[in-house]
């Protein structure tokens, strides 16, 4: 039962992860400047990966209670599920906050 409750405590982190990551692009949590770029695909591409990994694991974690074949099958979803946000996290703290400026640079290049 425990492996069962951490199942969808990781299922429900990767469905909230997800939903954000699909809402990020449209509508941001912060201000972003009018010359930055951002690029929406990746982030909309994990959303979508962490919402059906996280749906799937809840869905078959509530269709096997009570199964005694099920134990593995919860193993392989918590160790996919972990490692699926393990990258999402990876690429978070590395790839996604890269900025792209467009335009020229505002300050004066002799003034330092």
């Amino acid at each position: 039962m425990i492996a069962l409750t951490f199942l969808f405590l990781l299922s429900s982190i990767l469905v909230f992860q997800g939903v954000q990551a699909l809402r990020e692009p449209v509508e941001p949590s912060g201000v972003i400047p009018e010359p930055l770029k951002r690029d929406v695909r990746r982030p909309r591409i994990w959303g979508v990966l962490l919402v059906t990994m996280g749906a799937t694991g809840i869905v078959l974690g509530l269709a096997g209670i009570g199964s005694p074949r099920q134990a593995e099958i919860v193993k392989a979803l918590q160790l996919g599920d972990a490692l699926v946000l393990g990258a999402y996290a990876l690429w978070t703290i590395f790839c996604s906050g890269k900025v792209e400026y467009l335009g020229k640079p505002s300050g004066d290049a002799h003034h330092h």
